[in-house]
Order: C-alpha cells, then sequence, then structure tokens
C-alpha cells in the first residue's frame, strides 16, 4: 500500500505539474520539482476542488487548504506534541496537521533525510524543491500518509502530514504543491 501511495502522488504530481527531476548536489541526490502552476491551479479546479489560501503563521508557509477542512483548536497536549496547525475534514476523514520541530543534532535536511532512510528503510523518500522551497516528500503505509518535511534552518524543521493518501490522493496532492515557503503577497 505504501509502494502506491508514493506511487499515486508521484504520477499525479507528474501529470498535473512541470515536473523534471534535476541534480540537487553533488552527491547526485535526484531532486523532484514541483511548481504551483497555472496548470495545478487549473488541475485543481477542474478536478472539482476548491479551497482558500492559507498562511501558517509562525511557520512561514501558505498552501491551499480544501473546503471542508477546518482548523482545529490545538490542546496544550498538542502543542507539546509539537502540532503548529490541525485542519481536519468530518466528512471524509482528512487531516492536514502541520508540525513544527527542533531536531537536536540534525542541522540540514540531508542529515534528516539519511537518518529517515536509515531508521524506516521501508519508506520511499523524495528529494523535492517545492516552489523553491528544499523538501523531503516520504509516505508512511501504516498511517496511511504523505509527509512532506522543510529545513528552516539551525535543526528546525516544519513537517506537513496529508492523510488518507489511499482515498484523498489526487486532492492532497494538489495541495501539496500549492506550499509556498516565503509567503507570498
Amino acid at each position: 500500500m505504501k509502494r502506491s501511495i508514493m506511487i499515486a502522488l508521484m504520477l499525479v504530481l507528474a501529470l498535473a505539474l512541470p515536473a523534471f527531476a534535476d541534480e540537487a548536489s553533488e552527491e547526485d541526490i535526484e531532486l523532484m520539482q514541483i511548481d504551483w502552476s497555472d496548470a495545478a491551479e487549473q488541475a485543481f479546479t477542474e478536478a472539482g476542488f476548491s479551497g482558500t489560501w492559507y498562511t501558517l503563521e509562525g511557520v512561514g508557509c501558505q498552501l491551499i487548504i480544501p473546503d471542508g477542512y477546518e482548523e482545529q483548536a490545538l490542546t496544550e497536549e498538542d502543542r507539546a506534541d509539537e502540532y503548529a496547525f490541525l485542519f481536519a475534514n468530518a466528512e471524509n476523514g482528512g487531516s492536514i496537521s502541520v508540525f513544527d520541530s527542533y531536531i537536536e543534532g540534525c542541522p540540514d535536511l540531508a542529515t534528516l533525510g539519511a537518518s529517515l532512510a536509515e531508521q524506516h528503510p521501508e519508506r520511499t523518500l523524495q528529494y523535492a524543491q517545492i516552489n523553491g522551497a528544499a523538501a523531503i516528500i516520504n509516505g508512511v503505509e501504516e498511517a496511511d500518509t504523505a509527509n512532506v518535511i522543510f529545513d528552516l534552518g539551525d535543526s528546525r524543521f516544519v513537517q506537513i502530514m496529508f492523510s488518507p493518501m489511499s482515498t484523498q490522493d489526487q486532492l492532497l496532492t494538489l495541495c501539496i504543491a500549492s506550499i509556498q515557503f516565503p509567503v507570498s503577497d
């Protein structure tokens, strides 16, 4: 299932967006380019989706939150678990969770990617450049999620988790493509 979630995620991105492989670094990491474009916006609309651009204050990015997804009040326990935002759709069970974390001993995205690959070899990791911001996309089969992780510097990472990918993959994939750092006007 994990592989099918990641394959669906990559296929939707490849079909809906101008995506191409590029060299990420001297280490020959394959980097997927994802850009929010007129074609992506058109794919979002033509698929019957609608949503609102939402600024994640304090995190420094914006993305489209689909209609039907409501911002949830965070508890102290949620904040202790590093939640910054949580959106949920009661009708389809979907959620978009945003975590703002400091990871001690992890100075950058490459180090985090290597650590994830070592700790979770069953996961598929894809390095990406989403609207100019470096990211790692990874699928977690047991949680039916796709995670997008951004490096904000100084061991600070923002993780945006989209679920469930098995039933909402096209909608949530287009939301992933809408993520923009820094917030544009």
